[in-house]
C-alpha cells in the first residue's frame, strides 16, 4: 500500500496527516526522533476494530517517559565528502568537482523524577543539518543559436545537422517558405524570447559530439534543516489511576535548486524548491483501573501541519516586467518564469531529447499550501469475562480541517515543439509573446 494507505498512531492518538497532496513530505503529523521511542509495533491484517482506518498496516509508537532515576544521552552523526567517490560523467571530457556533501545528525534527551514515585518527565532535543551537492548536467543554447543561426556552417562547427528551417505559419518569410541560409532573420526575432533566453547561463563543460548537448554542468547546494522536540509528563494519581501528557513538535526547511538557478531556475517538481514544513502533535491520556477485570482507556489528540512551498524565485520578478502578457501577476504567486519547454525536431541529435534546451522556469504546483488542524477524542474499555476479553469504545474525530492551495500552472507552462519551423528552439525565439498573448 502506499504510505498514505497505513494507519500512524502515537501514545494510543491518531498520528495521520489529513494531507490533500503530501506537501508536507510525509503522511505522519508528527515524527518523533528514534531516541524518543520507548517502544513500537506494526499490525498487519486482519485488524481489531480500533486499527481499521486503513487497509496498510497499523503502526503504533509510544514515546519514553521519565522514571526515578535520571537518565540522559548526547550524541552527533557526522558524515562529509571525503570518502564519497565522484560522480562519473560520461558525457563531457571536464571532470567535474566532487559535490559537497556534510551531513550533522545531533541531539539530547534528559528524563527523570518531578517527584518520586509519583511524578515524571522525559524531554527529547534531535537537530538534523544537511549541505549537499545536486549534481546538473544539461544542455543550454550555442551563441549561434540564441541568435537564430541554425545554418550549415554554424552546425558543422559545433557538430550538429541542424533541421530545415521553414516559415509554417507565414509570421516571417511566407507560409511554407524556407528561411534564407537556414537563418531566423533579426526583424522576426520575438525581443521577449531575446530577453528570457540571456537570462540562461552559458555552455561551461566541454562535450563529446555535438556542442549543444550536454554542454552546462552545475552543482549547487541542497538545504534540509530540521529542529525536532518532544516533551512529555507521567502522572502517578493512584494506584489505579495515571495520566499523561506529551507534546511534539517540529520545524523543517528543505531547499533544493534547479538547474540554472535563479530567475531561470530550471526545477521540475513542486517537491523542489523551498519548503517550510511545521507540525504540532499532543496528546493526553487517563489510564483508569477499575478492577482486576475493567480496564479503561481516555486519549485526547491535537494535530496540526503547516506547510509553505514557493518556487526559488518568488517574488523577484513579474512577468510583466519580462514581457509575459495573459498571465496576470499576484503576490500570491508571481516570481520566476512560467515552465518553459522546447523540444521537437532539431537535426542530429533532436532537441528535447535531453538535448538542445533542457525545460527551464519554474514547476506547476508552486507556490502551494496547507494548513491542517484535527482533532481526536477516544475512550476504550477492557473487560476480561472468564476466559474471554471484550474490548469496546468510542472514537471521534472532528473537527478535521485542510486548508490549502495545490493549483497547476499559476504562471502558466508553455511548450515550444517545432511546429512552427520545425525547431523547438526556433518557434521559441520567433513566437514566444505570441504564445504567451
Amino acid at each position: 500500500m502506499r504510505s498514505l494507505q497505513n494507519n500512524f498512531i502515537l501514545d494510543g492518538v491518531d498520528n495521520n496527516s489529513i494531507s490533500e497532496n503530501v506537501q508536507e513530505l510525509t503522511t505522519q503529523i508528527a515524527r518523533p526522533s528514534v531516541d524518543s521511542i520507548q517502544e513500537f509495533k506494526v499490525t498487519t491484517a486482519p485488524y481489531s476494530a480500533e486499527f481499521g482506518r486503513s487497509p496498510g498496516a497499523a503502526v503504533s509508537v509510544t514515546t519514553k517517559c521519565g522514571t526515578n532515576n535520571f537518565h540522559g544521552t548526547v550524541y552527533e552523526f557526522l558524515r562529509n565528502k571525503v570518502f564519497n567517490a565522484n560522480p562519473f560523467n560520461f558525457t563531457s571530457s571536464t571532470p567535474p568537482p566532487k559535490p559537497p556533501n556534510v551531513q550533522n545528525q545531533f541531539g539530547t534527551n534528559l528524563g527523570g523524577p518531578i517527584i518520586k514515585n509519583k511524578a515524571f518527565f522525559f524531554f527529547n532535543y534531535e537537530g538534523t543539518r544537511i549541505r549537499k551537492g545536486k549534481r546538473y548536467v544539461g544542455s543550454v543554447p550555442l551563441p549561434n543559436e540564441l541568435a537564430g543561426d541554425f545554418s550549415a556552417a554554424a552546425g558543422t562547427a559545433n557538430g550538429v545537422t541542424y533541421t530545415p528551417l521553414i516559415d509554417r505559419v507565414g509570421d516571417c518569410v511566407g507560409a511554407g517558405n524556407p528561411f534564407p541560409n537556414n537563418q531566423i532573420p533579426a526583424r522576426c526575432l520575438d525581443p521577449v524570447a531575446v530577453k528570457v533566453l540571456s537570462l540562461l547561463p552559458g555552455p561551461n563543460a566541454s562535450t563529446v559530439g555535438a556542442k549543444n548537448v550536454n554542454n552546462f554542468v552545475r552543482t549547487p547546494t541542497l538545504h534540509d534543516d530540521t529542529d525536532s522536540y518532544t516533551g512529555k509528563g507521567d502522572w502517578q494519581l493512584n494506584s489505579s489511576n495515571n495520566v499523561f501528557l506529551r507534546y511534539t513538535y517540529s520545524n523543517r526547511f528543505r531547499f533544493v535548486p534547479g538547474a540554472y538557478g535563479g530567475i531561470v531556475d530550471g526545477t521540475g517538481t513542486s517537491a523542489f524548491g523551498r519548503l517550510s514544513m511545521i507540525a504540532h502533535a499532543a496528546a493526553i491520556g487517563w489510564n483508569s483501573t477499575f478492577s482486576p477485570r475493567l480496564l479503561n482507556e481516555f486519549r485526547l489528540g491535537w494535530g496540526r501541519n503547516d506547510s509553505v512551498g514557493h518556487q526559488d524565485p518568488f517574488g523577484v520578478n513579474t512577468l510583466a516586467s519580462l514581457g509575459f502578457f495573459g498571465v496576470p501577476d499576484s503576490s500570491l504567486y508571481s516570481g520566476g518564469l512560467p515552465g518553459l519547454s522546447v523540444s521537437g525536431k532539431g537535426g542530429t541529435p533532436t532537441y528535447g531529447a535531453g538535448s538542445g534546451v533542457d525545460r527551464f522556469g519554474s514547476p506547476d504546483f508552486l507556490p502551494k499550501f496547507q494548513k491542517t488542524n484535527q482533532f481526536q477524542w477516544t475512550d476504550t474499555i477492557s473487560y476480561v469475562l472468564n476466559k474471554h476479553q471484550v474490548r469496546f469504545g468510542t472514537d471521534l474525530r472532528l473537527p478535521m480541517r485542510n486548508i490549502f492551495l495545490d493549483v497547476p500552472a499559476l504562471r502558466g507552462s508553455y511548450t515550444f515543439d517545432g511546429n512552427r519551423t520545425g525547431i523547438g528552439l526556433a518557434d521559441f525565439l520567433v513566437s514566444l509573446t505570441r504564445a504567451c498573448g
